[in-house]
């Protein structure tokens, strides 16, 4: 007998289990882990844009702000759901996961992959005016990314200035 589940049914039992296991470190890796790839099926982006999805990132990345593997996880799930593969619309970020992605640049400042993966998700980001705007309104974005373009000089430090050159031009 065939099963067919419905993404709708397979991210809301992720996002079930994250809420109910909050303090596995393990299973919300794996849950990001799983959120990530089901986000890059065309087909279910749009539906992991929903609140809860976002929530439930961002969450995980909140409780667990002293492990660097779990804001790593989460920001490469935000960064697969960012942005709609199909259209190309860039989704509206909210207060809650911004402040998640510079808390995670904070408390990592000398990780090349914090640094890169959360320069890379504002960089999707920046591609949407609303985003623009509350970035603007938040002077730790700025600081944060002064800071990562300051500290390394790899590739990423060139998003860090378009970012930051996007804040000041809009």
């Amino acid at each position: 007998r065939e099963t067919s589940v419905s993404i709708g049914q397979n991210s809301k039992v992720i996002i079930e289990a994250m809420a109910a296991h909050v303090d596995s470190i393990e299973l919300q890796l794996g849950a990001l882990g799983a959120l990530k790839i089901l986000a890059m099926i065309v087909d279910n982006n749009s539906s992991l844009q929903d609140d809860a999805a976002i929530k439930a990132i961002t969450a995980a990345m909140l409780t667990h702000d002293k492990s660097e593997k779990v804001q790593e996880a989460g920001l490469m799930a935000l960064i697969s759901i960012a942005v709609n593969p199909l259209t190309k619309e860039v989704m509206e970020i909210k207060h809650n996961e911004l402040e998640a992605i510079v808390a995670a640049m904070r408390s990592f400042p000398e990780s090349v992959g914090v640094q890169d993966l959360a320069c890379t998700l504002l960089r999707n980001y920046s591609f949407n005016n609303w985003n623009i705007a509350l970035m603007r309104s938040d002077p730790n974005v700025l600081k944060a990314l002064s800071d990562a373009r300051d500290r390394f000089s790899s590739s990423f430090t060139e998003r860090a200035t378009s970012i930051i050159n996007c804040i000041h031009t809009q």
